[in-house]
């Protein structure tokens, strides 16, 4: 079985097309399906591209396909055209996921898809949330009124499965000559009874609560920071220091001297920048516990349906700079990883968000590994310095969102914020989640910062650096108040943004030095994945013009930084 992107489906081939609305539970649905983990979270824009995989019943094989989910048919947003693209192609059935809870909204959406002629099994989820609300579905009515079998299921049981594969390989005899009712007709088999305010339903309305939602917000990320700080502080000096340095460091220092003889190849191994020491070091006992505590409160804030709801509270101020609430699910992916974030962008209406969106991703929302290293870089020194290096993070953000505003003279549109159910994350899918994420960090991340450890430790062993060093001293030193050595930063920040950061551990700084190199380390250029994403997504003049706006923005702030910091201090 298969999990890939945009496979062309061949000729002849049994094709179906998963499509919904957002927040329907589509990816959930996808993955029982398939038996495939893909990214599902509790918040509109979670897939924003085409995910595909075979599914197989009695020795047949279909290829399944997960489009972005939609409000419109003929919308105008990046996903909306790639779903569009796929209900267009010929001789595909489809599975359609409503919300059980919101039938009255999705039965308009159905017909517009029952018009396509197309084979089609309908889903109806959250049919526990529907049962506590008192709404019950006639769905045998319904399937005789509108021609096609309907199925009420829970996405994230398994007793459904089986049934839906067995609907899904008996498309194909399905009538599509179909006539439809007057919706009013289908809407008939929806009945509501009166039911008790559930209490989702009023921390709903805390949530968004203008005054109350802002102080939960506040609350919440002071517990998030609290956790993933001290938690990654002390499974750092607890656990995994003492053993890189007490157990692992002795170990592989005496295998190698006694394979190898004194020189190069020992001293890229093993010597002040050894790729054994400090490539276990740096990313797996310094960086790793807050990239994996910060994952624990992303999935969540992202399967509770929180992330959606802080999306409704932050609408106004995101309104200032001309972006919809829904903005701040891209800026939340990005403190995770800057890919994603781009690639989440596709939910916004108009391509002038998107490049706002990524412009303001790009230069200022570190990514979890990131904070991780300035954490290991100045949470012992001084928090008040840590803070700051964060406070400057979100006044460069913005200032750079309002003087794009400006630029490209954005015009807000009306968006309408679809809030999912708040929901307790399912334990099975968040394990997965999680150790989905850690082991793409692991190999998109951390292997690439190994690799950068080894080119550091060939700098410095071959005297390279010495070389490099020279020609940017003017800058370093007289500009940004730092020593020579630490132009090493600026070339491994090249390949890993956090790479910027990890050399300076290795030197004997002031706190104000630190500040500084943590300030260029934040503010330089996007990884090279990153970068690359960007040109994909928005052409080379836009990467070019990344490219040169992070490295200006990231000198500027750290040469303010050390000649304000010399005055004051």
């Amino acid at each position: 079985m298969s999990c890939h992107n945009q496979e062309e489906v061949r000729k002849g081939e049994s094709h179906t097309l998963l499509v919904g609305r957002p927040n329907v539970g589509k990816s959930v649905v996808f993955s029982k399906l398939t038996d495939r983990h893909v990214q599902s979270a509790n918040y509109e824009g979670t897939t924003v591209d085409v995910l595909q995989a075979h599914i197989s019943h009695k020795q047949k094989s279909h290829l399944l396909t997960d489009a972005p989910g939609v409000y419109l048919l003929d919308g105008e947003t990046e996903t909306d055209q790639l779903t569009h693209h796929w209900l267009e192609q010929p001789n595909t059935d489809l599975v359609v996921v409503l919300d059980g809870t919101q039938l009255e909204r999705e039965l308009p959406f159905l017909y517009q898809l029952l018009n396509k002629q197309k084979p089609t099994l309908v889903l109806i989820n959250f049919s526990d949330l529907a049962m506590k609300r008192n709404i019950s579905v006639d769905v045998d009515a319904l399937s005789e009124k509108l021609g096609v079998p309907f199925l009420m299921i829970k996405a994230t049981d398994n007793d459904w499965v089986e049934k839906a594969k067995e609907q899904i390989f008996s498309l194909k005899t399905q009538d599509v000559n179909r006539t439809l009712p007057p919706l009013v007709e289908a809407l008939r088999t929806i009945k509501r009874e009166p039911s008790e305010t559930l209490w989702s339903d009023r921390l709903n309305h805390l949530l968004i609560h203008p005054v109350y939602g802002l102080f939960f917000l506040f609350f919440s990320m002071a517990l998030a920071i609290g956790f993933v700080v001290g938690g990654g502080k002390a499974i750092r000096s607890v656990i995994l220091l003492p053993l890189v340095n007490g157990v692992w460091r002795p170990f592989i220092e005496g295998l190698i001297t006694q394979l190898t003889s004194d020189g190069l190849l020992q001293q890229l191994l093993i010597g002040e920048y050894g790729v054994l020491i400090k490539g276990i070091e740096w990313p797996f006992a310094l960086i790793l516990p807050y990239v994996f505590l910060f994952y624990i409160i992303l999935s969540l804030f992202e399967d509770t349906g929180y992330l959606a709801r802080v999306s409704v509270l932050l609408d106004g101020l995101f309104s200032k700079m001309g972006l919809p609430g829904q903005a701040i699910v891209p800026f939340m992916l990005g403190y995770g990883c800057s890919v994603p974030a781009i690639l989440g962008t596709r939910t916004l209406r108009s391509r002038k968000e998107r490049l706002m969106v990524t412009m303001m991703v790009s230069v200022g929302v570190p990514c979890t590994a990131q904070t991780g290293a300035f954490i290991a870089l100045l949470g012992d020194r001084s928090l008040l310095a840590l803070g700051f290096v964060f406070l400057m993070s979100i006044i460069v953000i913005v200032f750079t969102g309002w003087i794009m505003h400006k630029f490209l003279k954005t015009e807000r549109e009306p968006v309408i914020i679809d809030l999912p159910p708040l929901l307790m994350p399912d334990r099975t899918a968040f394990i997965k989640k999680l150790t989905y994420r850690m082991k793409h960090f692991i190999f998109e991340a951390e292997v690439p910062m190994v690799l950068g450890i080894l080119l550091a430790a060939f700098l410095v062993e071959t005297n390279a650096l010495v070389a490099i060093s020279s020609w940017i001293e003017p800058v370093m030193v007289n500009l940004l108040g730092l020593p020579k050595e630490a132009s090493l930063a600026l070339l491994l920040g090249i390949i890993r943004r956090e790479l910027a950061v990890m050399p300076l551990l290795e030197m004997d700084l002031t706190t104000l030095q630190l500040t500084t190199g943590a300030m260029i380390a934040l503010f330089y250029l996007p990884c090279l994945s990153v970068l690359m994403v960007i040109i994909k997504e928005f052409k080379l003049r836009f990467g070019i013009l990344v490219f040169v706006s992070t490295i200006g923005i990231a000198l500027v702030v750290g040469t303010l930084v050390n000649q304000i910091g010399h005055l004051v201090l």
